[in-house]
């Protein structure tokens, strides 16, 4: 059986003392010890066998340097980095996990570490559900911007009257554009979104949260 070594980067005490009792409990995994600052994590690192660290990102230094600590270790090759947290928040979540963290938990759910350490130790970035939501609110956010950015200004204009029920001749009055300039745009959209109706068009466009 693999023993894996593992690493707290924390300044709690506490959180120290029930992360331990939490990892003695697992014949598998071998807490090595706690630091405190990214200095101390990454030198620790270089010189000891840890397979996992646990790094709290809200510890004294700012967040951005706990994102820069998991930058530098990940770029080491030696250690995978689990992000921990007080508390749940979005940005944080999807920061962390662009950072080559391979889970994010908020501390309440201690009982989730020694299996997110298994999982990372094997290369897998196993995402705990507390964290799902965050990432899935950021893909549906990165796929409006991908396909606003396909759209050109006049074709979301004309999408927006199409879900109003204008017609083209509207169209063309409102945009002071002829009827035959609004069919090309709408048969651009049409190939865009690769349907057969400006109807369908404006269904899908709603849906994907562009109009």
């Amino acid at each position: 059986m693999d023993r894996i070594h593992v690493l707290l980067l924390d300044q709690d005490p506490l959180w120290k003392t029930d992360v331990e009792l939490c990892l003695k409990k697992e014949p598998d995994l071998v807490f090595i010890g706690a630091v405190a600052t990214k200095e101390e994590a990454i030198q620790a690192v270089s010189l000891l066998p840890v397979h996992v660290i646990l790094m709290d990102v809200f510890c004294r230094e700012p967040v951005a340097a706990g994102m820069e600590a998991v930058l530098e270790i990940g770029r080491m090759e030696k250690a995978k980095v689990i992000m921990l947290t007080d508390e749940e928040k979005e940005d944080c979540i999807v920061e962390a996990m662009g950072h080559l963290t391979y889970n994010y938990i908020v501390k309440t759910h201690l009982k989730d570490i020694p299996e997110a350490i298994r999982a990372a130790y094997c290369n897998y970035s196993q995402i705990h559900p507390s964290s799902a939501g965050a990432i899935r609110n950021e893909m549906a956010r990165m796929m409006q911007i991908r396909w606003r950015q396909q759209l050109t200004e006049a074709e979301t204009a004309i999408l927006h009257m199409v879900a109003q029920g204008f017609t083209q001749h509207q169209m063309s009055e409102h945009l002071f554009i002829s009827e035959s300039t609004v069919k090309k745009h709408i048969n651009r959209i049409l190939r865009k979104f690769q349907v057969k109706t400006s109807k369908e068009a404006a269904r899908k466009a709603r849906m994907r949260g562009i109009i």
